[in-house]
């Protein structure tokens, strides 16, 4: 079989800042500049090489294709491991479903600080796609809940390869936290933004970083300059479960981050989403802690200004209501419980993520809601 062409020729990437050939085969992908490296730590270098979103697009007559993927995935103590999963669509129909045996395992304890990451097993995922064997475009999307080398693309040796039909469709830049990575999510095209941007005709780059959103600047410097007809963020969870903000603090990093991202989109509309339910967190202030895989009760002596949820929807709704009379006639708030509430508790198997079937519903609230 033919390997195909993974950072150069007529394959096209979506989603991604940046690829770059691997150490030893492959290619490394990046949601976020390398450039930005030495600014986060090990967490966040994991969660912007995890490929939530991404998509290799190319147009090709091949009958056959072979994907093989590290697939490093991440787990927590108490929490079942999932296999990796990898998705394809053949002329924009609805993607279809791969599981990968193999792959590595790291789990992180987080109820220690600083979290300790152990490697349970390695090796290789591939995935077998069969192919119409007529020329078609093809979409991978590339494991959500997986990092790693992308180590090859294989195709029929006598294949035509070719660039795919353009994607014209309107850019969505999303910004969030694991519980916009979803690693939770029963396939990659399943992962909520990706749901809300099939149903509105979207195509997205889903900053979703799972612990890591916590109003970077350099995340607002990448958002600023990336195309856009649509931004949101969803902003919240990471900062009140890791304490990384307090009241005094959150209100600047905010305007900033919010500053910075207009300077690039200075009429592009901004969607600023809340939490969705947390039962932890809702009244009682972070840092959470991790136990037998369920997130549970904060700090048990909180700093005086110390955020809690509500605090924080407050805020936010009280920010774009801000904006809004200062000028600002494209920002608006959405609610998070309008996307996932206490009435959805039988979906929220750890306190904190959705399970598949939550982001699935998610994804069609953020439709009907916003599109």
């Amino acid at each position: 079989m033919q390997q195909l062409d993974l950072t150069g020729g007529p394959a096209e990437w979506e989603g991604i800042a940046e690829v770059r050939p691997a150490r030893d085969e492959g290619v490394m992908i990046s949601r976020v500049p390398r450039r930005h490296k030495h600014l986060f730590g090990d967490m966040m270098g994991m969660m912007v090489r995890t490929p939530s979103g991404v998509r290799l697009r190319f147009r090709t007559d091949s009958a056959n294709m072979v994907v093989r993927h590290e697939a490093s995935r991440i787990t927590f103590p108490g929490r079942e491991v999932q296999p990796p999963v990898l998705d394809a669509s053949v002329d924009g129909a609805a993607p279809s479903s791969y599981e990968g045996e193999g792959g590595t395992v790291v789990r992180i304890d987080m109820s220690v600080e600083p979290p300790i990451m152990a490697t349970l097993g390695s090796g290789p995922a591939r995935f077998e796609i069969p192919l119409p064997g007529d020329l078609v475009d093809v979409e991978i999307w590339l494991p959500h809940n997986a990092t790693g080398a992308l180590i090859a693309v294989e195709l029929d040796d006598d294949a035509v390869i070719e660039a795919p039909t353009p994607d014209d469709r309107p850019k969505w830049v999303h910004y969030g936290s694991s519980i916009s990575q979803c690693s939770e999510a029963h396939s990659p095209s399943r992962v909520w933004p990706a749901v809300a941007a099939g149903l509105g005709g979207w195509n997205l780059y889903n900053l979703g970083l799972g612990g890591s959103c916590h109003l970077d600047q350099f995340i607002a410097q990448q958002m600023r300059d990336l195309p856009a007809d649509r931004i949101s963020c969803k902003i919240g969870i990471n900062i009140v479960g890791g304490g990384s903000l307090t009241e005094r603090t959150f209100r600047p990093a905010l305007h900033a981050f919010l500053d910075t991202v207009r300077d690039g989109h200075p009429e592009t509309p901004i969607i600023l989403a809340s939490p969705i339910w947390c039962p932890y967190l809702e009244t009682d202030p972070g840092p959470r802690s991790n136990v037998d895989g369920l997130f549970q009760d904060g700090a048990p002596n909180p700093i005086a200004d110390a955020l809690t949820l509500t605090w924080v929807r407050d805020y936010l709704a009280e920010a774009v209501a801000f904006r809004t009379e200062a000028g600002d006639a494209n920002i608006t708030y959405l609610d998070g419980f309008d996307l996932f509430s206490s009435a959805d508790a039988a979906d929220l198997p750890d306190n904190l993520h959705p399970n598949g079937d939550g982001y699935v519903r998610m994804g069609e609230r953020w439709h009907a809601l916003v599109d």
